[in-house]
C-alpha cells in the first residue's frame, strides 16, 4: 500500500514539473505569424509589398509595371520584401506566445491572423 502512494506521489511530481515547464517555456517564447504563400502582394520597384486595398493606383504611379500577385509567385520570380516595409512589421502578424499558438492548434483559442483564407489582408 505504501509503495502505491509513493508511486502516485512521484508521478504527481513529474506531471506538475512537466506542466510547469510547458507553461513556462510556452509563455516565454514569442512567435510571429508569417504571411501564407497565397497572401496578395504588389510587385513594384523591384520588391514586393503588402497589397493594401486602395493603394494600387499609387503603386502604379511609382512603377507603371506594378502588378498584384501572390507571395509564392513573387518569391519564385526572384523578388524580395522591401526592407523599409519589412522593418515596420507590415509583413508579420502580431507577436504571440508559443503557449497561445499551441492553444490555437488544439482549438482552445481563436486564431488571430492578419490574412483572410483567400490570401487577402485584414487591414
Amino acid at each position: 500500500m505504501m509503495e502505491i502512494r509513493t508511486w502516485r506521489a512521484r508521478l504527481g511530481a513529474v506531471v506538475c514539473l512537466a506542466v510547469t515547464l510547458i507553461v513556462g517555456v510556452g509563455s516565454c517564447v514569442i512567435t510571429v505569424e508569417e504571411p501564407p504563400p497565397n497572401a496578395e502582394v504588389v510587385v513594384a520597384l523591384g520588391y514586393y509589398l503588402p497589397a493594401i486595398p486602395g493603394f494600387a493606383p499609387a503603386f502604379r504611379e511609382l512603377d507603371p509595371h506594378a502588378y498584384i500577385t501572390t507571395l509564392k509567385v513573387a518569391e519564385q520570380q526572384g523578388y524580395a520584401r522591401n526592407p523599409d516595409w519589412d522593418v515596420s512589421g507590415l509583413f508579420a502578424g502580431e507577436e504571440q506566445s508559443l503557449l497561445r499558438y499551441w492553444f490555437e492548434c488544439f482549438g482552445l483559442a481563436a486564431k488571430k491572423t492578419r490574412w483572410n483564407p483567400d490570401g487577402s489582408w485584414k487591414w
